[in-house]
């Protein structure tokens, strides 16, 4: 197993224990040679699999295959768009799920949230980003970095966070409707945002260089992103969170905002208007 991934060095303990489990989740439904099939007979394989096997599972599955393959130079077109209508499922249960958990007023969720800045920084980072942004759980995955005299060359298949003397600026390369908008470059400043400011730059001198980091400070495994989103928003994820958001701006009438929730989310207004306008009103 471990020769599978011997060149990516970048792997943390905790990554190699999920692809692990991943890895020998394939094997015992698929068969050994899961990564070397074609990917039309890998998906029927996967498809037909028990209703006990969770689309959860299902994901990091397929994921472990198509970095596997990526190794191997074969192809992945075809497992990648079908783990982007995974992802989309998934999603979907999550908001079905979250139908019947309540959702409390923004003042309310702000008042909660504000608690956290000395007792949960991550927590509280995380949370006051969605509050401000209404970002999704890919954005939020983020290298945090300090701004120095040098030249900073950023890979564009990572987001980032950079501390700054009088700002804070991300830099959204991976997100859902990427493709679509392009990179997100967002900012709030020092003056403004006092507390969400000296909370990053104290959680980045404390060695967090990853806004999801785990205990051990190293980065999360991407198949365990949603997951660590809904442990740090009490479970009620970020589709759920925005709708408590864009209700609360909607009865104050501030267009102005929902236009800026709009542009930072990378979400038409049409979309806003359709898929959370009315679920919210339910809310």
């Amino acid at each position: 197993m471990e020769t599978l991934f011997a060149s990516k060095k970048d792997l943390s303990v905790g990554s190699k224990k999920t692809y692990t489990v991943a890895f020998n989740k394939n094997v015992e439904e698929v068969g050994d040679d899961f990564y070397h099939m074609s990917e039309k007979k890998y998906l029927e394989k996967l498809n037909q699999l028990s209703d006990d096997v969770s689309n959860n599972t299902k994901y990091s599955m397929l994921n472990l295959n198509i970095m596997l393959r990526k190794l191997e130079n074969n192809p992945v077109n075809i497992l990648v768009k079908a783990r982007e209508k995974l992802s989309d499922a998934i999603a979907t249960e999550t908001v079905v799920k979250l139908n019947d958990l309540e959702l409390p007023t923004y003042t309310e969720y702000v008042d909660k949230i504000d608690r956290l800045e000395k007792i949960h920084p991550q927590q509280y980072i995380v949370n006051k980003l969605i509050l401000m942004f209404g970002f999704r759980n890919m954005d939020l995955n983020m290298i945090i970095l300090k701004n120095t005299k040098k030249k900073m060359i950023l890979d564009l298949n990572k987001n980032y966070m950079i501390i700054k003397a009088k700002e804070i600026e991300l830099f959204i390369n991976v997100y859902k409707t990427s493709k679509r908008y392009g990179q997100k470059v967002l900012k709030f400043s020092k003056k403004d945002n006092r507390k969400l400011y000296e909370a990053i730059k104290n959680y980045h001198d404390a060695e967090h260089h990853f806004l999801l980091d785990k205990k051990n400070r190293l980065e999360i495994a991407p198949s365990s992103l949603p997951s660590q989103i809904r442990y740090l928003t009490f479970n009620y994820g970020t589709s759920s969170l925005f709708k408590m958001i864009v209700k609360h701006f909607r009865e104050k009438g501030d267009l102005d905002k929902l236009n800026e929730l709009s542009k930072s989310r990378g979400t038409s207004m049409d979309v806003i208007a359709v898929n959370y306008n009315k679920q919210s009103a339910s809310t």
